[in-house]
Parts: structure tokens; C-alpha cells; sequence
């Protein structure tokens, strides 16, 4: 998630990929670009078990990696932006 310059607005703006991919070339770009920046979406049930389970599934990742003899360190990186297709973007 992105805090917003104002602090109080998150965003995950990489699952919009796909409804931008697929905006009709009649579709107002001014209307995705106002959804995408004031959309009320805050979560739901889905979303908060994730971020309540978020440090288990990692541990239980590389439990998972150790036990097949992988040994790495898995840690939190932020954001992710494709050099080559900048609207490609992952989080970590």
C-alpha cells in the first residue's frame, strides 16, 4: 500500500493494471484517474486477514524453503517498478 502525500489515503495501485489494459478507447481517462486517487475502498474482511496474517505466511515461507534444503532471507522491500514497462509494478 502507498500513503498518499496527505497521509490519510492508501493505495494498491497495481491491481488496477488489468481494468486500465482493457478501458474501451471511448472510455474518459479523467474518470480512472479519480477512482484510482479518491476511491473509498479502506478493505474488507479479505484484505484485513491478509494484513493480519502477513508475518506468518512469510515465516511459514521460509520454513516451508528450509525444509526443502533453500536457505535464503526473505524481508520487506517496498515497491517494485518494471525499468522496462514502468506501469508493471509489484509489492513486497
Amino acid at each position: 500500500m502507498w500513503k498518499l502525500d496527505d497521509g490519510e489515503k492508501e493505495a494498491d495501485y497495481s491491481v488496477q493494471v488489468g481494468s486500465i489494459a482493457k478501458m474501451r478507447k471511448t472510455t474518459k481517462r479523467c474518470n480512472k484517474v479519480k477512482s484510482l486517487l479518491y476511491s473509498n475502498f479502506r478493505g474488507n474482511q479479505a484484505t484485513q486477514y491478509g494484513v493480519d496474517n502477513e508475518v506468518k505466511a512469510r515465516q511459514q515461507y521460509v520454513a516451508d524453503l528450509l525444509v526443502e534444503n533453500h536457505s535464503l532471507e526473505v524481508r520487506e522491500c517496498g515497491l517494485f517498478i518494471s525499468k522496462s514497462v514502468p506501469m508493471v509494478s509489484s509489492q513486497s
